[in-house]
């Protein structure tokens, strides 16, 4: 079973409530067609990893640009994990990706400031970064539902 939902917004903070409603109807339909529906809790380290790497488009993929580009979120449900694919034609990501804080870190309670992808990272599974090379970012972020 795959659940999708995709959303197209300018890279703007302005467009961070339509991510988040993106979310909403997302759980909605996860809720009433997963038998393993995850509890808010593992819904919100998701939504926060969600809006790191959306927070951390806006500020940084077009820090020149006149007009923010555009950035594409799209959401999968399958009957193990959730995934999250964002996509965005701006400046190449140069750091690395940071190292994982490990199991018992509570990603909830990392600094805000500076630390979003380990934020992100802290509250996934999985999380990826390519530019391919027609010049897109590429961002995957995977959560495996519980047991």
């Amino acid at each position: 079973m795959l659940i999708e939902e995709v959303i197209v917004v300018p890279a703007t903070p302005q467009q961070l409530d339509a991510i988040h409603a993106a979310l909403d109807r997302f759980w909605a339909t996860v809720a009433t067609t997963v038998s393993r529906s995850p509890d808010g809790g593992w819904r919100t380290r998701f939504a926060t990893a969600v809006a790191e790497i959306s927070a951390n488009i806006i500020r940084h993929a077009y820090p020149d640009a006149r007009e923010p580009g555009p950035m594409r979120l799209h959401l999968y449900a399958y009957p193990d994990r959730i995934e999250a694919y964002f996509s965005d034609e701006g400046v190449a990501f140069m750091s690395p990706l940071p190292v994982e804080d490990g199991p018992e870190t509570d990603p909830l309670e990392l600094p805000e400031s500076g630390r979003g992808l380990a934020v992100a990272q802290a509250c996934l599974d999985e999380l990826g970064y390519r530019r391919t090379g027609e010049g897109t970012n590429e961002w995957r972020l995977v959560k495996r539902l519980p047991g």
